[in-house]
């Protein structure tokens, strides 16, 4: 089983944060935890802050890493053979979404290397 985790694209300041935690308290918005610095021992101090959901983009974490290790994750644009990708979750599953048109879908599993 994959695990399951998140990051956000703060869309008012410009910047994609992890997601420590997340609480969804309205329709209208969410108290999300972020990390704010690590202290000296290597832990990770979280702040929560209500973030309205027009002003988040919220993305989940696929379960596969690419070439070099980097976490993939939803809305994430990759490159294949000199084609362009966007990984988009569908049909109930994680698919990579060509880029340069056309609506054929791909399992980012499939897509081989990354």
């Amino acid at each position: 089983m994959r695990e399951i985790k998140f990051r956000a694209w703060h869309k008012r300041d410009g910047y994609m944060s992890p997601v420590g935690e997340l609480r969804i308290e309205t329709t209208k918005d969410a108290l999300i935890y972020v990390p704010v610095q690590t202290t000296e021992d290597g832990d990770i101090e979280w702040d929560g802050d209500y973030v309205g959901f027009g002003d988040l983009q919220l993305m989940q974490y696929t379960g596969i890493k690419n070439a070099n290790g980097q976490e993939l994750y939803e809305s994430d644009i990759i490159e294949n053979d000199s084609e362009w990708w966007q990984i988009v979750f569908t049909e109930g599953k994680f698919m990579c979404d060509p880029i340069n048109g056309g609506n054929v879908y791909m399992d980012l599993e499939e897509l081989g290397k990354l």
